[in-house]
């Protein structure tokens, strides 16, 4: 790898995962870009503190894994939130959006939830 070359944990270059993620938002339907906007990962963990979320990510920019991303479902409560990713899934089909928590702590709790 060479001396500017920023790696990932998948180790390989953002510059080419920024690239790939370029070419999958560019095959998305415009209907569904206007409906899932691009917003900065920063607004969706201000808006959305200690939820689940599922995102499209666009970018990543230096050790942040996420820089922005199409926010396309979220909820605090695991359950709920799982619903609403197979309501995704019927509705869009294997779109690959990510699944992570806003918060630095996942409570054990998430798992229980009605």
């Amino acid at each position: 790898m060479s001396a500017t070359a920023q790696p990932t944990t998948f180790d390989v270059p953002i510059s080419e995962l920024n690239r790939i993620f370029a070419d999958g938002d560019a095959k998305l339907p415009e209907a569904l870009k206007q409906q899932y906007p691009v917003r900065p990962w920063a607004e969706i963990e201000r808006e959305f503190p200690n939820e689940w979320v599922a995102v499209i990510v666009t970018r990543m920019q230096g050790t942040n894994p996420i820089a922005d991303a199409r926010l396309f479902a979220h909820s605090p409560k695991r359950r709920e939130f799982m619903r609403l990713v197979d309501e995704l899934r019927q509705r869009y089909g294997r779109l690959h959006w990510t699944e992570t928590f806003t918060g630095r702590e996942m409570p054990l709790s998430t798992f229980s939830d009605a």
